[in-house]
């Protein structure tokens, strides 16, 4: 089976995209704290291309890049008040945001695109999995952006 100009599995099963599913009501965690998770945009598929291409150190020199620019992101983002770091491995990273630092926040992630050649999707929700949702929906929107879709999300 092929779409979207991909090779799927037979017997694959096709999902109609339901708007109301992403944009149902939620109620947002007692301690009113929001979740963000930010991810390297392409970094497998650079890194396998230059496996496939028999670039074994062109896919490190490109890991070591990334690693040191995705720590620097991560120290940025830490360093705004009212966010703090949860976890961050690889490629990724996962931070709680105070509802007063989510502007804040924002402002930062586009700042910090403007200055940085490495492309990164972020998504922010009232919940983990809200925020895998909008992570999710940044990265097939386009990526290297910024989808909120908390309570507060305008």
């Amino acid at each position: 089976v092929i779409a979207a100009g991909r090779i799927f599995p037979m017997k694959s099963k096709y999902v109609p995209y339901s708007h109301s599913a992403v944009n149902s009501p939620r109620k947002p965690p007692e301690s009113g704290t929001l979740v963000a998770m930010i991810d390297g945009d392409d970094v497998g598929s650079v890194t396998e291309m230059h496996l496939l291409n028999s670039e074994l150190q062109k896919a490190v020199e490109y890991s070591k890049k990334f690693d040191r620019a995705i720590s620097e992101i991560v120290g940025e983002i830490k360093s705004v008040p009212g966010v703090e770091l949860v976890s961050a491995a690889g490629d990724s990273a996962l931070f709680t945001v105070s509802p007063f630092a989510l502007s804040t926040l924002k402002n930062s992630l586009d700042d910090i695109r403007t200055r940085s050649d490495i492309k990164f999707s972020c998504g922010i929700g009232d919940s983990g999995k809200d925020s895998f949702i909008a992570l999710r929906l940044a990265k097939t929107s386009g990526k290297n952006m910024t989808i909120d879709i908390t309570q507060t999300a305008s």
